[in-house]
């Protein structure tokens, strides 16, 4: 429909709503229009197309009623007449609907359908009903990175670097891993056969699904002084991980981390209450500050002796409970932050689930740092800033490769180091990449590369490995990691007393300023 047909439908709309009927009375003149032209042009640039149209009469109608009815309208019982009509005539509207309510709030306000919010809780508690893999695509299928702990993967005898073909029949390749997981994941106690591909042999396994934790992180060793905890959410049994890594350190020594919380998106309260205990000291870890004056919530540690030094790694992806984390060491004083300055979300929403089967999340207070900091739309900024700059690649840097032997899992060799920086810079994931081991992590992420570049997958870091690792970087532009370095260095030299609290910015006399969807 062209733009003269909208102008002329808006004009008779126009003359439609204007026009006066009276019963049992006199004809009520029009009042006069001081300049028609004005009036006319007005309507005319209403903005009008095929998804509007409908929505102008019905408002248009709404506001004539409002104008000209002599016992007044309620318009807030008009709109919901209108919906439960059409509700009523088109049910399958309701999602729609929903919808468009939560479209009109701040971005982390979401409605979920009944599909969307069980692929929500799944992430939000880091459970699954599954077998137990985590996987990456390839031409044949799902290549098999991990098997998680106590998984029906695990007790099938499932490996890293199997390749699953099929599930239940259903052939894998070429599909997304969101795609292939349908055919995978499934009610708790129910039965999938996968088929695996190992060493070019065709193997079948029946599994039972069962619920498996998911991993939130991992943690290692940098020296005799320094651990190394990334944590990749607070989401369901990240505490659980952190209990194990500080377990380990304790029995080492260990009192100064590296807390990597770089591209972590935030998760649960509880599990970041849960995790606070074990780094602040007693007193306030956050609060909330709900619509409500008199509804007031501040959670506390207990912690009567903190014992460890912290230096947490942050960037511009760092949000939610994992700003909030940082916040609490720059007040509390246990360690300092370092990296750039995080996203700036210090909203809190609860999720719950409706009638319909699907559910919400709702925006419901903002939270205030362990120092009462406002930082919803601020971030925090480091004490220490620090930017990975995009360099050319220099295998100087990088600390060049002997080439003298070729490395399998449980190697270790300063050489696997080299290795793993490399890989690491690439985007493979090998966990922390100052460990000398060659371990499985190490091994599917040369797997991998293997896959990527056309070499044989086998996972053996070999010299055709090792030659083509450093061809494909060498004319590359890559970003070391002064980040974990600058960490590295102030904990070595415990020169990191002499940033403390540099990056703390109050600005809590500042009104909320929610980031909408559809700001008006």
């Amino acid at each position: 429909m062209n733009n003269k047909k909208y102008r002329f439908l808006s004009l008779i709309i126009a003359l439609v709503l204007t026009f006066q009927v009276s019963v049992f009375a006199e004809e009520t003149p029009t009042p006069p229009v001081e300049n028609p032209q004005e009036a006319t042009t007005a309507e005319q640039e209403k903005p009008l197309n095929e998804d509007t149209f409908e929505r102008y009469i019905v408002e248009g109608m709404v506001d004539a009623v409002d104008k000209s009815y002599r016992y007044g309208i309620d318009r807030e019982e008009i709109y919901k007449s209108i919906i439960s009509r059409l509700l009523a005539l088109k049910p399958e509207l309701m999602n729609d609907a929903l919808y468009a309510i939560f479209d009109q709030l701040d971005i982390h306000s979401e409605y979920y359908t009944a599909e969307e919010y069980k692929e929500l809780m799944e992430y939000v508690t880091n459970t699954f009903c599954g077998i137990g893999v985590i996987i990456s695509e390839v031409d044949e299928g799902l290549f098999v990175m991990s098997v998680l702990p106590n998984s029906p993967a695990l007790q099938e005898g499932v490996m890293v670097g199997d390749i699953i073909v099929s599930a239940d029949g259903n052939p894998l390749a070429g599909l997304s891993t969101d795609e292939a997981k349908k055919f995978i994941v499934g009610e708790e106690g129910t039965n999938v056969t996968v088929g695996i591909m190992r060493n070019g042999e065709y193997i079948e396994k029946i599994m039972t699904r069962a619920q498996v934790e998911n991993v939130s992180g991992y943690y290692d060793v940098i020296s005799d002084k320094i651990g190394y905890i990334s944590l990749d959410s607070f989401d369901g049994h990240c505490d659980k991980m952190i209990s194990e890594a500080l377990k380990s350190f304790d029995e080492k020594n260990i009192t100064k981390i590296i807390i990597d919380l770089r591209y972590n998106p935030g998760g649960s309260l509880d599990e970041y209450v849960k995790v606070s205990q074990h780094f602040f000291p007693k007193g306030p870890v956050i609060s909330m500050d709900y619509k409500d004056p008199e509804k007031k919530e501040i959670y506390y540690s207990e912690n009567e002796n903190p014992k460890y030094t912290l230096a947490v790694l942050i960037n511009e992806h760092s949000a939610s409970a994992s700003e909030a984390f940082s916040g609490a060491v720059q007040d509390t004083k246990v360690g300092v932050v370092i990296g750039e300055k995080s996203f700036g979300k210090g909203t809190k929403q609860f999720i719950s689930r409706i009638w319909t089967g699907g559910g919400v999340k709702l925006t419901d207070a903002e939270y205030l740092t362990a120092g009462g900091r406002r930082i919803n739309n601020v971030g925090i900024y480091p004490d220490i800033e620090v930017t990975n700059e995009l360099v050319k690649y220099s295998k100087e840097v990088f600390g060049v490769l002997s080439m003298e032997k070729k490395f399998n899992i449980g190697d270790k060799s300063e050489e696997v180091v080299k290795i793993k920086r490399r890989l690491h810079i690439m985007g493979y994931d090998v966990g922390y990449p100052g460990n000398d081991t060659y371990d499985e992590k190490t091994w599917a992420a040369t797997c991998s590369f293997q896959r990527a570049t056309g070499l044989y997958p086998y996972g053996v870091m070999d010299f055709s490995t090792q030659l083509m690792l450093e061809s494909t970087l060498a004319t590359s532009q890559v970003r070391p990691d002064k980040q974990l370095e600058t960490a590295i260095k102030v904990l070595s030299d415990d020169s990191w007393k002499e940033y403390v609290g540099l990056g703390i910015v109050d600005v809590s006399d500042n009104e909320p300023k929610p980031t909408l969807k559809r700001p008006e």
